[in-house]
């Protein structure tokens, strides 16, 4: 029973939840120790401002933009739009010169982070009911592991550049491997999942009926209502 669950929707759905928990472990645990040593005049007031806008993002994205976005958009293409922006976001951290800069990022990441709601609506739709638990499981430990292994690979990555790039002219350059691993999961929820329609748009029942809109369907009409059609 177990084999038949490993659908190829769930089998490229764990891929990409590996690169997208990858990218978004390593930059959890490394982005207030890339900040602070690139920014030296980052102290303790600019470190409790970046986790105050951090977790203004987070409530604004799961509060306001999420609801609104799964409404208009579906659950896939508001993965996809996250991982764009996820990909933008990297790219300012990548290349900040300032920390206005960084401050401006976090209004990026507003759609970046309703991605691991998405992911979990994902792995619970790709199973039957009776398996929804396997799969969030499978979830779960697709992130346990990246929580471990992304922060080292990372870490290693940045510190070895920053010793190569001595005049620090481009600190963030590492940032591009998270870049190309958010960049490799978007390309596969292009090419793998599929793309459900958004929700309709629902009626009220004592609503007045759309009008004709054409002249076959006001004949129709008037046809229905003994009219014979119109006269002309």
């Amino acid at each position: 029973a177990s084999v038949s669950v490993w659908t190829r929707e769930l089998v490229v759905l764990v891929g990409i939840a590996l690169l997208i928990n990858f990218t978004s472990s390593g930059r959890g645990s490394l982005l207030i120790l890339y900040i602070t040593n690139r920014f030296h005049e980052c102290t303790e007031g600019c470190i409790s401002l970046i986790f105050t806008l951090l977790s203004l993002s987070f409530g604004v994205s799961s509060l306001l933009y999420l609801p609104v976005a799964i409404r208009v958009m579906g659950t896939e293409r508001t993965m996809m739009v996250g991982l764009v922006f996820s990909s933008a976001c990297l790219v300012c951290y990548c290349t900040a010169t300032s920390l206005d800069l960084i401050f401006v990022t976090f209004i990026l990441e507003v759609p970046a982070l309703a991605i691991q709601s998405c992911l979990t609506a994902l792995f619970t739709e790709a199973v039957p009911k009776d398996r929804v638990g396997f799969a969030t499981g499978i979830l779960t430990a697709t992130r346990t592991f990246t929580q471990v292994v992304a922060p080292v690979f990372f870490a290693v990555i940045l510190t070895e550049w920053l010793r190569y790039d001595e005049s620090h002219a481009f600190p963030g350059l590492p940032w591009l491997c998270a870049l190309f691993f958010d960049v490799l999961a978007l390309l596969l929820c292009l090419c793998y999942v599929p793309t459900a329609a958004p929700l309709p748009i629902t009626r009220s029942p004592d609503a007045a009926p759309h009008a004709p809109t054409s002249a076959a369907a006001a004949d129709e009409v008037c046809r229905e209502a003994g009219g014979g059609g119109r006269g002309l």
